[in-house]
């Protein structure tokens, strides 16, 4: 009894061995096919041709896709993708300003890039902006994106980003920065937008129709002409921001900094609940300060 309880653990050990040799065998082997894959995609987006450009970014996406849910991005390719991708962009989608009306969707191969960015590349698996610098796709012409419905823009940096006529419906949006962005004649439908940077953004006769913003900074923002419909402000950073000509239906504006109420008359506010009492320990100020402080430096 003895001599067989031994044999079967010593069975039992190479099973356990084989199993492991067989598993990095494969992990080895998928590790080199994703490597193959990616540098040849890289090559195909720098094609002359379009559905070569657009099959290219096709692809990238599932292997990041992959990357991330098969075993949390553990050779860090997803990562590697989605900074390649958001390189794409930043270069194909700059200087597009001689064409004045086109909307980024007539760029399908930049359109297909931004899409894969926010479907494939999980929210939480993103770099952080202030410890990582967020996924770049700052200064980037992307006029007209109507960005797909549910989509969540969290830990992108769009500073200094051409983003007029953007539209967006159901957008989430945490940690992420549109400072010195132009976002005149855009729409926010039912979107969520928290502790966001939109120092000196443009929302030139923009609308917001019940969205939520919160423990967002706010200063120096130009809303002329814009509207605000069933929408919730609160823990804003206002200073310096322009509402003129703005008007305001409903919703709220809570818990804002002492620097509300900005230069507006009351035409312009119907049935907004106000208050203007600053927190004194609520944690995202102090975040709040320390951002500034960073910009500052």
């Amino acid at each position: 009894t003895r001599a067989l309880e031994q044999q079967a653990s010593t069975d039992s050990a190479r099973v356990s061995l084989a199993e492991r040799e067989f598993d990095a065998s494969t992990l080895a082997r998928r590790d080199e096919f994703n490597a193959g894959t990616f540098a040849k995609a890289l090559e195909l987006l720098g094609s002359d041709s379009v559905i070569k450009r657009i099959g290219a970014v096709y692809a990238l996406e599932d292997l990041m896709r992959a990357a991330f849910a098969v075993d949390g991005d553990r050779t860090q390719i997803g990562r590697q993708i989605g900074d390649t991708l958001a390189a794409y962009v930043r270069r194909r989608a700059i200087g597009r300003e001689e064409i004045e009306e086109a909307a980024i969707e007539t760029f399908p191969e930049i359109s297909s890039a931004l899409t894969a960015i926010i479907r494939s590349w999980p929210p939480e698996n993103r770099p952080q902006i202030f410890e990582d610098g967020g996924v770049d796709l700052r200064g980037a012409d992307l006029a007209g994106w109507e960005i797909p419905k549910g989509s969540n823009l969290s830990r992108i940096r769009f500073d200094g980003a051409r983003l007029t006529r953007f539209k967006a419906y159901r957008l989430e949006a945490s940690d992420a920065s549109f400072a010195n962005c132009d976002l005149s004649h855009s729409v926010f439908d039912f979107s969520q937008l928290a502790d966001c940077d939109f120092t000196e953004a443009n929302f030139y006769n923009s609308r917001f129709l019940s969205t939520n913003i919160y423990d967002c900074m706010l200063n120096d923002v130009n809303f002329t002409e814009a509207e605000f419909i069933s929408t919730k402000i609160h823990g804003a950073d206002w200073g310096g921001a322009v509402l003129t000509n703005s008007m305001m239906f409903s919703g709220s504006i809570t818990e804002t900094d002492a620097s509300w109420p900005p230069p507006i008359s009351e035409e312009q506010v119907r049935s907004v609940e106000f208050s203007t009492s600053r927190p004194t320990s609520l944690p995202s100020r102090l975040a709040h300060l320390a951002k500034i402080k960073a910009r500052e430096t």
